[in-house]
Protein backbone atom coordinates (compact mmCIF):
# COMPACT_ATOMS: atom_id res chain seq x y z
CA UNK A 1 0.00 0.00 0.00
CA UNK A 2 1.64 3.36 -1.23
CA UNK A 3 2.66 5.91 1.46
CA UNK A 4 -0.37 8.45 0.11
CA UNK A 5 -2.66 6.22 2.07
CA UNK A 6 -2.06 7.12 5.68
CA UNK A 7 -4.95 6.95 7.96
CA UNK A 8 -5.48 3.42 8.26
CA UNK A 9 -1.25 3.05 8.35
CA UNK A 10 -0.71 5.76 10.15
CA UNK A 11 0.48 8.81 8.55
CA UNK A 12 -1.61 11.23 7.26
CA UNK A 13 -4.26 11.58 4.09
CA UNK A 14 -6.64 9.22 5.96
CA UNK A 15 -7.99 7.58 2.64
CA UNK A 16 -9.19 4.16 2.45
CA UNK A 17 -9.09 1.84 0.69
CA UNK A 18 -11.61 -1.06 0.32
CA UNK A 19 -10.91 -4.92 0.43
CA UNK A 20 -13.68 -6.82 -1.23
CA UNK A 21 -16.91 -6.70 -2.61
CA UNK A 22 -18.22 -7.24 1.22
CA UNK A 23 -16.30 -4.11 2.48
CA UNK A 24 -18.20 -2.06 -0.49
CA UNK A 25 -21.61 -2.96 0.66
CA UNK A 26 -20.87 -2.41 4.23
CA UNK A 27 -20.47 1.15 3.45
CA UNK A 28 -22.83 1.74 1.16
CA UNK A 29 -25.40 0.38 3.30
CA UNK A 30 -23.67 2.87 5.68
CA UNK A 31 -24.36 5.54 3.44
CA UNK A 32 -27.87 4.48 3.22
CA UNK A 33 -28.33 4.27 7.34
CA UNK A 34 -26.57 8.24 7.26
CA UNK A 35 -27.38 10.14 4.37
CA UNK A 36 -31.05 10.17 5.41
CA UNK A 37 -33.25 13.80 6.39
CA UNK A 38 -31.97 14.84 9.57
CA UNK A 39 -29.24 12.49 10.25
CA UNK A 40 -26.75 15.20 9.24
CA UNK A 41 -28.35 18.34 10.28
CA UNK A 42 -26.17 20.78 11.35
CA UNK A 43 -28.57 21.97 14.18
CA UNK A 44 -28.24 18.49 15.88
CA UNK A 45 -26.31 19.24 19.22
CA UNK A 46 -26.34 15.87 21.17
CA UNK A 47 -27.66 12.25 21.71
CA UNK A 48 -28.93 10.94 19.85
CA UNK A 49 -26.65 11.48 16.72
CA UNK A 50 -23.78 11.74 18.37
CA UNK A 51 -22.03 10.18 21.54
CA UNK A 52 -20.01 11.63 24.04
CA UNK A 53 -16.45 10.56 24.87
CA UNK A 54 -14.54 11.60 27.54
CA UNK A 55 -11.44 10.63 29.21
CA UNK A 56 -8.74 11.55 32.03
CA UNK A 57 -5.61 11.97 30.49
CA UNK A 58 -2.09 11.18 32.11
CA UNK A 59 -3.55 12.57 35.01
CA UNK A 60 -3.74 16.28 34.03
CA UNK A 61 -6.25 16.40 31.93
CA UNK A 62 -9.97 15.45 30.97
CA UNK A 63 -10.50 15.47 27.41
CA UNK A 64 -13.77 14.84 26.04
CA UNK A 65 -15.30 15.15 22.32
CA UNK A 66 -18.33 13.80 20.36
CA UNK A 67 -18.67 11.54 17.08
CA UNK A 68 -21.42 9.68 15.35
CA UNK A 69 -23.54 7.54 17.45
CA UNK A 70 -22.70 4.19 15.53
CA UNK A 71 -21.95 0.46 16.87
CA UNK A 72 -18.45 1.39 17.01
CA UNK A 73 -16.64 3.30 19.97
CA UNK A 74 -13.79 5.29 18.42
CA UNK A 75 -11.75 2.66 20.30
CA UNK A 76 -12.53 3.47 23.44
CA UNK A 77 -14.17 1.26 25.69
CA UNK A 78 -18.13 2.03 26.54
CA UNK A 79 -21.41 1.22 27.37
CA UNK A 80 -24.99 1.44 25.09
CA UNK A 81 -28.00 2.22 26.77
CA UNK A 82 -32.06 2.92 24.55
CA UNK A 83 -33.99 5.48 26.72
CA UNK A 84 -37.46 4.90 25.89
CA UNK A 85 -38.10 6.89 22.41
CA UNK A 86 -35.07 6.67 21.28
CA UNK A 87 -34.43 4.59 17.85
CA UNK A 88 -30.53 5.09 18.08
CA UNK A 89 -28.66 3.35 21.18
CA UNK A 90 -26.82 5.97 22.70
CA UNK A 91 -22.85 4.87 23.12
CA UNK A 92 -20.95 7.10 26.12
CA UNK A 93 -17.27 6.13 26.99
CA UNK A 94 -15.61 7.32 30.27
CA UNK A 95 -12.10 6.33 31.22
CA UNK A 96 -8.16 6.65 31.96
CA UNK A 97 -5.60 7.23 29.30
CA UNK A 98 -2.23 7.10 31.29
CA UNK A 99 1.57 6.10 30.29
CA UNK A 100 3.00 2.58 32.25
CA UNK A 101 6.31 0.49 31.87
CA UNK A 102 6.66 2.52 28.50
CA UNK A 103 3.76 1.96 26.76
CA UNK A 104 0.19 3.95 27.02
CA UNK A 105 -3.07 2.45 28.51
CA UNK A 106 -6.37 2.81 28.27
CA UNK A 107 -8.54 1.50 31.89
CA UNK A 108 -12.85 1.74 31.44
CA UNK A 109 -14.29 3.93 33.94
CA UNK A 110 -14.96 1.79 37.36
CA UNK A 111 -18.19 2.48 37.42
CA UNK A 112 -19.75 0.38 34.36
CA UNK A 113 -16.58 -1.60 33.57
CA UNK A 114 -15.54 -3.63 36.88
CA UNK A 115 -14.74 -7.02 37.26
CA UNK A 116 -17.04 -8.53 39.88
CA UNK A 117 -14.86 -11.26 40.56
CA UNK A 118 -12.05 -9.01 41.94
CA UNK A 119 -13.12 -5.67 41.31
CA UNK A 120 -10.44 -4.87 38.54
CA UNK A 121 -11.24 -2.68 35.64
CA UNK A 122 -11.18 -3.73 32.33
CA UNK A 123 -8.35 -1.95 30.00
CA UNK A 124 -6.37 -2.04 26.68
CA UNK A 125 -2.87 -1.49 25.15
CA UNK A 126 -3.65 1.60 23.57
CA UNK A 127 -0.18 1.93 21.84
CA UNK A 128 -1.37 0.84 18.55
CA UNK A 129 -3.29 4.23 18.80
CA UNK A 130 -0.28 6.95 19.50
CA UNK A 131 2.98 5.37 18.72
CA UNK A 132 4.69 4.36 15.47
CA UNK A 133 4.97 0.59 15.59
CA UNK A 134 6.76 -1.42 12.68
CA UNK A 135 6.96 -4.83 12.18
CA UNK A 136 9.22 -7.29 9.82
CA UNK A 137 6.19 -8.86 7.23
CA UNK A 138 7.36 -11.62 5.41
CA UNK A 139 6.99 -11.39 1.24
CA UNK A 140 6.26 -14.74 -0.56
CA UNK A 141 6.91 -15.52 -4.04
CA UNK A 142 5.41 -17.59 -6.44
CA UNK A 143 4.92 -20.96 -5.06
CA UNK A 144 7.26 -23.50 -6.79
CA UNK A 145 5.48 -26.83 -8.42
CA UNK A 146 7.06 -29.15 -5.05
CA UNK A 147 6.11 -26.43 -2.51
CA UNK A 148 2.16 -26.53 -3.86
CA UNK A 149 2.23 -30.53 -3.67
CA UNK A 150 4.07 -30.02 -0.28
CA UNK A 151 1.18 -27.97 0.96
CA UNK A 152 -1.81 -29.91 -0.71
CA UNK A 153 -0.58 -33.32 0.86
CA UNK A 154 -0.23 -31.19 4.85
CA UNK A 155 -3.66 -30.38 3.98
CA UNK A 156 -5.01 -33.66 3.08
CA UNK A 157 -3.01 -35.02 6.18
CA UNK A 158 -4.50 -32.66 8.55
CA UNK A 159 -8.37 -33.82 7.10
CA UNK A 160 -7.53 -37.11 7.93
CA UNK A 161 -6.13 -36.66 10.97
CA UNK A 162 -9.40 -34.45 11.96
CA UNK A 163 -11.30 -37.81 10.77
CA UNK A 164 -9.43 -40.08 13.25
CA UNK A 165 -9.51 -38.01 16.28
CA UNK A 166 -12.67 -36.40 15.24
CA UNK A 167 -10.76 -32.41 16.68
CA UNK A 168 -10.50 -29.94 13.88
CA UNK A 169 -6.04 -29.00 13.75
CA UNK A 170 -6.16 -25.34 12.99
CA UNK A 171 -3.20 -24.18 11.04
CA UNK A 172 -1.04 -22.13 12.84
CA UNK A 173 1.58 -21.32 10.17
CA UNK A 174 1.52 -21.98 6.26
CA UNK A 175 2.82 -25.05 4.97
CA UNK A 176 5.03 -22.77 2.69
CA UNK A 177 6.90 -20.88 5.21
CA UNK A 178 9.86 -19.78 3.62
CA UNK A 179 9.88 -15.95 2.41
CA UNK A 180 11.91 -14.27 0.08
CA UNK A 181 12.22 -11.02 2.12
CA UNK A 182 11.02 -8.93 4.43
CA UNK A 183 9.44 -5.42 4.33
CA UNK A 184 8.98 -2.57 7.27
CA UNK A 185 4.91 -1.88 7.75
CA UNK A 186 3.66 0.20 10.23
CA UNK A 187 1.22 -0.83 12.48
CA UNK A 188 0.84 1.90 14.91
CA UNK A 189 -0.47 5.33 14.49
CA UNK A 190 -4.29 3.71 13.57
CA UNK A 191 -6.95 6.06 13.91
CA UNK A 192 -9.33 6.43 16.66
CA UNK A 193 -12.39 7.35 15.22
CA UNK A 194 -13.35 6.64 11.57
CA UNK A 195 -16.27 6.64 9.05
CA UNK A 196 -17.01 6.56 5.64
CA UNK A 197 -19.56 7.23 2.78
CA UNK A 198 -18.67 5.15 -0.38
CA UNK A 199 -21.38 6.70 -2.36
CA UNK A 200 -20.35 10.61 -1.64
CA UNK A 201 -16.92 9.76 -1.06
CA UNK A 202 -16.53 11.50 2.45
CA UNK A 203 -14.74 10.03 5.27
CA UNK A 204 -14.48 11.25 8.74
CA UNK A 205 -11.09 10.40 10.94
CA UNK A 206 -9.99 10.99 14.51
CA UNK A 207 -6.77 10.33 15.55
CA UNK A 208 -4.65 10.55 19.11
CA UNK A 209 -1.08 10.56 18.22
CA UNK A 210 2.10 11.09 20.41
CA UNK A 211 3.61 13.59 18.06
CA UNK A 212 3.83 17.54 17.85
CA UNK A 213 2.29 20.19 15.47
CA UNK A 214 5.82 20.52 13.66
CA UNK A 215 6.17 16.55 12.68
CA UNK A 216 2.34 17.00 11.68
CA UNK A 217 3.17 19.94 9.67
CA UNK A 218 5.92 19.06 8.16
CA UNK A 219 4.86 15.35 7.35
CA UNK A 220 1.19 16.90 5.68
CA UNK A 221 2.52 19.15 4.14
CA UNK A 222 4.82 16.75 2.09
CA UNK A 223 1.87 14.27 1.52
CA UNK A 224 -0.48 17.68 0.14
CA UNK A 225 1.47 20.72 -1.13
CA UNK A 226 -1.35 22.39 -1.96
CA UNK A 227 -3.19 22.25 1.69
CA UNK A 228 -2.85 25.94 2.98
CA UNK A 229 -1.90 26.22 6.79
CA UNK A 230 -3.64 28.49 9.51
CA UNK A 231 -4.80 29.14 12.98
CA UNK A 232 -8.22 29.02 13.96
CA UNK A 233 -9.56 29.23 17.70
CA UNK A 234 -12.88 27.64 18.71
CA UNK A 235 -13.70 28.53 22.06
CA UNK A 236 -10.83 27.91 24.01
CA UNK A 237 -8.79 25.64 21.72
CA UNK A 238 -6.33 27.08 18.85
CA UNK A 239 -6.21 24.66 16.37
CA UNK A 240 -3.42 23.92 13.54
CA UNK A 241 -5.70 23.58 10.28
CA UNK A 242 -4.37 22.50 6.51
CA UNK A 243 -6.90 23.19 4.60
CA UNK A 244 -7.44 21.76 0.69
CA UNK A 245 -9.38 24.18 -1.57
CA UNK A 246 -12.53 22.35 -3.12
CA UNK A 247 -11.05 23.42 -6.49
CA UNK A 248 -7.91 21.14 -6.04
CA UNK A 249 -10.13 18.35 -4.35
CA UNK A 250 -8.01 14.91 -5.72
CA UNK A 251 -9.92 11.66 -8.20
CA UNK A 252 -11.45 9.75 -5.73
CA UNK A 253 -8.81 6.99 -5.31
CA UNK A 254 -9.23 3.65 -7.04
CA UNK A 255 -11.73 1.60 -5.07
CA UNK A 256 -11.58 3.88 -2.04
CA UNK A 257 -13.08 7.27 -0.95
CA UNK A 258 -12.19 10.73 -0.20
CA UNK A 259 -9.15 12.42 -0.21
CA UNK A 260 -7.58 15.61 1.72
CA UNK A 261 -10.00 18.43 2.80
CA UNK A 262 -9.89 19.77 6.04
CA UNK A 263 -7.06 18.48 9.25
CA UNK A 264 -7.52 19.81 12.26
CA UNK A 265 -4.96 19.51 14.98
CA UNK A 266 -5.37 20.43 18.54
CA UNK A 267 -2.00 19.72 20.89
CA UNK A 268 -3.11 18.52 24.28
CA UNK A 269 -1.20 21.42 26.40
CA UNK A 270 2.66 20.24 26.83
CA UNK A 271 2.09 16.53 26.71
CA UNK A 272 3.61 15.98 23.65
CA UNK A 273 0.13 14.38 22.24
CA UNK A 274 -2.23 15.76 19.63
CA UNK A 275 -5.53 15.62 19.15
CA UNK A 276 -6.52 15.16 15.27
CA UNK A 277 -9.95 15.58 13.36
CA UNK A 278 -10.41 15.10 9.51
CA UNK A 279 -12.97 15.72 7.08
CA UNK A 280 -11.57 13.62 3.67
CA UNK A 281 -13.54 14.44 0.36
CA UNK A 282 -12.82 14.34 -2.80
CA UNK A 283 -13.74 15.66 -6.71
CA UNK A 284 -16.61 13.26 -6.61
CA UNK A 285 -17.72 14.50 -3.38
CA UNK A 286 -18.62 17.83 -5.11
CA UNK A 287 -21.54 16.07 -7.14
CA UNK A 288 -23.39 15.70 -4.00
CA UNK A 289 -23.63 19.33 -3.15
CA UNK A 290 -26.05 18.92 -0.61
CA UNK A 291 -24.30 15.70 1.28
CA UNK A 292 -21.01 18.04 1.34
CA UNK A 293 -22.63 20.78 2.96
CA UNK A 294 -23.86 18.65 5.61
CA UNK A 295 -20.52 16.62 6.41
CA UNK A 296 -18.75 20.32 6.72
CA UNK A 297 -21.05 21.13 9.07
CA UNK A 298 -21.32 17.85 10.97
CA UNK A 299 -17.69 17.69 11.12
CA UNK A 300 -17.76 21.48 12.43
CA UNK A 301 -19.96 20.60 14.94
CA UNK A 302 -17.66 17.87 15.84
CA UNK A 303 -14.90 20.26 16.14
CA UNK A 304 -17.01 22.22 18.44
CA UNK A 305 -17.65 19.53 21.02
CA UNK A 306 -13.86 18.76 21.66
CA UNK A 307 -12.75 20.04 25.25
CA UNK A 308 -9.35 20.26 27.56
CA UNK A 309 -10.40 20.65 30.56
CA UNK A 310 -7.28 20.79 33.64
CA UNK A 311 -7.59 18.70 36.39
CA UNK A 312 -8.36 20.56 39.56
CA UNK A 313 -5.99 19.40 42.16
Amino acid sequence: MNRKILLILGSLSFCVFLAGCGVEDAIRRNDDRYMVPGMLEPSISSNPYYARHSFTFLGKYKVSHEWLNTDRSCGYGGYFGKPNGVELRIFDSLGFIYEEDGRVWYQADKSYAGKKSNGECWRTDFDRYVRSIKVQSPIYGTPSKEEVQASEKAQWERIERARKTGRYESKKTPDIVTPIGFEEKEVGFQALCFESWMRTSHFLGGRLHKRDLATWRAMLTEENPNGIWSERRIGSNVWLVQETSEQDFRPRPLNGVGGPFQTWLLPISDTGYTLGMELGASRESLQYPDAHERMKAMFRHLIESVKIEPLQP
